[in-house]
């Protein structure tokens, strides 16, 4: 389309702070705390994103899929590294939100991924969140009711198998809401909870919704 080929021709830099094209904005991140962009988009929710932004709309990766293809090559990526524990809350000022969106790109091209753990607060997972992050084979989910999770969320450019856990009962249901992320081996949890490292290094329990720690 022409306006695709418009947006590939002009100079990536007008992208750092001003409009993307049909007037979408990408917004740098409100605040950053214990390793991760936060983005608000609610009075009380937040969305995970990446250092350099995210779209204000990741819902126009459905009708600009080249623009967002676009901006998301461009991005560094990389700032997330080892293992990533994305928190159900977190307080900024004042006020503690609940993190509810994981955004487009939000973890893209951060080849020093290897698992993060999505809680349960999270509803959805935006196309392109993980994509190229090839060193990722291990997936937490905490919750007993899947993300929605978006096409190419978790595409990556080198073969491998992703390693799922989540709650006892809720194979099921992340076999069909999993579908797009690639071939998965799903693992239950029991009682016990999930050991998985934080993002500062030390150890911690995942803990998953009716799980008893």
């Amino acid at each position: 389309a022409d306006w695709a080929s418009a947006a590939m021709a002009e100079d990536w830099s007008k992208y750092d702070t001003g409009d993307w094209p049909w007037g979408q904005e990408i917004k740098n991140a409100d605040f950053f705390k214990n390793g991760i962009y936060y983005q608000i988009i609610g009075e009380n929710s937040i969305r995970v994103i990446n250092s350099e932004g995210s779209f204000l709309d990741p819902e126009i990766y459905d009708y600009q899929p080249c623009d967002c293809i676009y901006f998301m090559a461009h991005m560094k990526g990389g700032d997330y590294t080892g293992d990533v524990v994305i928190p159900e809350t977190i307080e900024n000022d004042g006020t503690v939100y609940n993190v509810t969106e994981i955004g487009y790109g939000a973890m893209t091209h951060c080849a020093g991924l290897t698992s993060v753990t999505i809680p349960k607060t999270v509803v959805t997972v935006y196309p392109g969140a993980f994509y190229d992050a090839n060193s990722l084979s291990t997936i937490i989910f905490c919750g007993t009711v899947p993300p929605d999770i978006r096409w190419d969320a978790f595409l990556r450019s080198q073969d491998g198998v992703f390693q799922l856990y989540v709650p006892q009962g809720s194979k099921e249901a992340y076999e069909e809401s999993c579908k797009y992320i690639g071939e998965f081996i799903i693992h239950e949890t029991g009682g016990a909870g999930i050991n998985s490292p934080s993002a500062t290094g030390q150890t911690v329990i995942a803990k998953c919704e009716n799980d008893a720690i």
